[in-house]
């Protein structure tokens, strides 16, 4: 499993909140298609992220959870798409929020380091609101 803890900015419908984001990222197997003729796998797999937001407070926590359009941005510049999983695990009175990813992680995934350097390739973009459950091909894929 690979990760990023450090600091972050939630853009909330439009309004940053400060937080510190403790990341993670992991590959997924691909998928495998039963049909009345057998069965076989479709797909390479993907990378699920998600993590845990540490919010400056409840008031801060409770804005971001009640929000429809969420992007995390890193201390580099990266960026992506977030959704709160149903049932999450946060505790919103101490400003701790569960979150999901939304398409390509917003650090990178490939190595094995706790932060992503500033000077490795710039950032990537990924774009979804909180209400679309499944925003990529990469995404679905690994949801199954």
């Amino acid at each position: 499993m690979r990760n990023y803890d450090g600091p972050a900015t939630v853009i909330a419908d439009g309004v940053d909140y400060t937080v510190n984001a403790e990341l993670w990222c992991k590959p997924t197997p691909a998928r495998t298609l039963r049909s009345f003729g057998g069965s076989g796998p479709v797909g390479s797999g993907g990378i699920e992220w998600g993590g845990t937001l540490y919010a400056s407070g409840r008031t801060d926590a409770f804005a971001m959870h009640q929000a429809y359009n969420l992007i995390l941005r890193l201390d580099d510049g990266a960026e992506a798409s977030f959704t709160f999983p149903p049932g999450g695990k946060g505790d919103l009175e101490a400003g701790e929020l569960e979150i999901r990813g939304s398409g390509t992680a917003p650090f990178d995934c490939s190595q094995d380091r706790n932060r992503r350097s500033a000077t490795a390739a710039g950032p990537r973009q990924a774009s979804c609101t909180r209400t679309e459950a499944r925003c990529t091909a990469v995404y679905t894929a690994s949801t199954g």
